[in-house]
C-alpha cells in the first residue's frame, strides 16, 4: 500500500512538472479593447487579463509605456493598424517585451528611449508596425533575447533603426528558416545605421530595403556575425536580396573581429564604400550587384580578409560580384596586411578594377663584407661603391641568393 501511494505521488509530481514545462492554453480568447483617456483604458491594464494563447485587439491612442512582462507567454497584441502607442517620456522604451513568444503587430509606435525593446531573454515577433521618432533605437533586441522582425517601417529614430546586441539573435525580413515568404522591412532615415549587429550577436538579414540612413546601411561589429542576403526558408521559396542604398557612409561594414556572409544583394549609391571589411574581420562576398558607391566597391583593410565568391561553382555564394555603374574608387581595394581570394568578376570603379598597393621584386645579393647571405643584406652589396648604402631586413632568408616579392601594403592578391 505504501509503495502504491509513493508511486501515485511521484506520478502527480511528474504531471505537475510537465505542466510547468509545457503550459496548456486555458480559456484562450480574443479580447477587443480600446485605448483612451478614461481610467483603465490602457494596454497596461488590459494585459493583466491575458492568459497564454490570448489575442488582444486594440484601437485608439495609448499614451503610455507598455511592459509585456515575463508572466505573459504566447500572446498576440494587435493594434489592427488602428492603434498608436505614444511614449510620454524618453526615460524608457515605448514598448518593452520580457515575455516569451509575444507577437506585437499593427501599431504606430512613437517616441520613448527605444521604440520596442526585447530583452532579458524575451522572444518576440515584431510584425507590421510603424516605429518612429525614438530617442535611441527603433527596435533593440539584447541580453540573449530573440526576435523575428518583419513587415515594419522603421524610420527617423535617433540612432540605429534596428540594433541586435549583447548575445541576442534575430531574423530580419523573414519569420524563421521554415518561412515560405519574405516579410520585408523598410528601414530608412535613421540617424545612425539602418541595422546594427554587435557584441557577439547573430542576425540573418534578408529581403529588406535599407536606405537613406545617416551612417551605414548595416554595421556588424564586436565579434558579431551576420548572414546578409542568401536564400532562406524552404530552399528557393522566395527572393532574399536586400536593397542597401543611399546611406550616408558605407553600404555594409564588418569590423572589430566580426564576420559575415553577403550574397545576392543590391548595394548601391552609398556615400562611402559598398562593403568595408576592417579590423581583423572576414567576409564572404558573392553574387552581389555593387554599383555607384562613392568610395570603393569593396575595401578590405587592417588585417582582414574577403572571399569574392569562390574560384569555381555556380551557387549564389560562389559566384563573383557585378558592377554595371562604376564605383567612385576602384572595384576592390586592399590595404594594411589584408587578403582577397575568389573571382574578381566585373567589379569596377572609376580608378580601375582593383588596387592592392605597389608590388615589386627585391633581389638579395651577396654581402660584400662577409661573403655570406643573410636576413640583413644590402640590395647592391656586390658593388663596393654602393655597399652598405641600402639595408633591407627580410626575415626567413638564411642562405643562398634569391628574390622576394614585397607588397607595399602587405596585401595578398589571390583573385582570378
Amino acid at each position: 500500500m505504501q509503495n502504491s501511494r509513493s508511486r501515485a505521488l511521484i506520478s502527480v509530481a511528474i504531471f505537475i512538472g510537465f505542466l510547468a514545462l509545457f503550459p496548456i492554453k486555458l480559456n484562450a480568447a480574443t479580447k477587443v479593447r480600446s485605448c483612451g483617456p478614461q481610467p483603465g483604458k490602457s494596454i497596461t491594464n488590459y494585459l493583466s487579463d491575458l492568459v497564454p494563447g490570448d489575442t488582444l485587439l486594440l484601437d485608439g491612442i495609448c499614451n503610455e509605456h507598455v511592459t509585456i512582462d515575463e508572466r505573459l507567454y504566447n500572446v498576440t497584441i494587435d493594434g489592427q493598424g488602428l492603434t498608436t502607442i505614444s511614449a510620454p517620456t524618453n526615460s524608457q522604451p515605448a514598448v518593452r517585451i520580457l515575455g516569451q513568444r509575444v507577437t506585437l503587430r499593427g501599431f504606430t509606435i512613437v517616441a520613448g528611449r527605444h521604440g520596442v525593446a526585447v530583452n532579458r531573454g524575451g522572444t518576440a515577433n515584431i510584425d507590421g508596425n510603424l516605429i518612429r521618432n525614438a530617442q535611441n533605437h527603433g527596435i533593440v533586441v539584447s541580453n540573449g533575447s530573440q526576435a523575428s522582425i518583419t513587415n515594419n517601417t522603421i524610420e527617423s529614430n535617433g540612432n540605429q533603426g534596428i540594433q541586435i546586441a549583447e548575445g541576442a539573435s534575430a531574423d530580419i525580413g523573414f519569420q524563421s528558416d521554415s518561412a515560405t515568404a519574405a516579410g520585408p522591412n523598410d528601414v530608412r532615415n535613421n540617424n545612425g545605421s539602418g541595422i546594427g549587429v554587435s557584441d557577439a550577436s547573430n542576425a540573418e538579414i534578408e529581403a529588406n530595403r535599407i536606405r537613406s540612413n545617416g551612417l551605414n546601411g548595416i554595421t556588424v561589429s564586436g565579434g558579431a556575425h551576420a548572414r546578409i542576403g542568401f536564400q532562406s526558408g524552404v530552399p528557393g521559396s522566395f527572393a532574399s536580396a536586400n536593397t542597401i542604398e543611399g546611406n550616408g557612409s558605407n553600404g555594409i561594414i564588418i569590423t572589430r573581429s566580426s564576420s559575415a556572409q553577403i550574397a545576392e544583394n543590391h548595394i548601391r549609391n552609398n556615400s562611402g564604400n559598398g562593403v568595408l571589411v576592417a579590423r581583423a574581420s572576414h567576409a564572404d562576398v558573392g553574387s552581389n550587384n555593387i554599383d555607384g558607391n562613392g568610395g570603393d566597391g569593396i575595401l578590405v583593410t587592417q588585417n582582414s580578409g574577403v572571399n569574392l565568391g569562390a574560384d569555381s561553382g555556380t551557387a549564389p555564394e560562389e559566384l563573383p560580384n557585378n558592377t554595371t555603374v562604376n564605383n567612385g574608387g576602384v572595384g576592390i581595394r586592399c590595404r594594411l596586411n589584408s587578403t582577397a581570394d575568389g573571382r574578381l568578376g566585373s567589379l569596377n570603379g572609376s580608378s580601375g578594377a582593383k588596387d592592392f598597393g605597389r608590388t615589386f621584386n627585391v633581389t638579395i645579393a651577396m654581402n660584400g663584407s662577409d661573403g655570406n647571405w643573410g636576413p640583413h643584406d644590402e640590395v647592391d652589396d656586390a658593388n663596393p661603391a654602393t655597399a652598405n648604402a641600402t639595408l633591407l631586413t627580410i626575415s626567413g632568408i638564411v642562405g643562398g641568393a634569391g628574390s622576394v616579392q614585397i607588397n607595399s601594403q602587405g596585401c595578398h592578391d589571390s583573385l582570378l
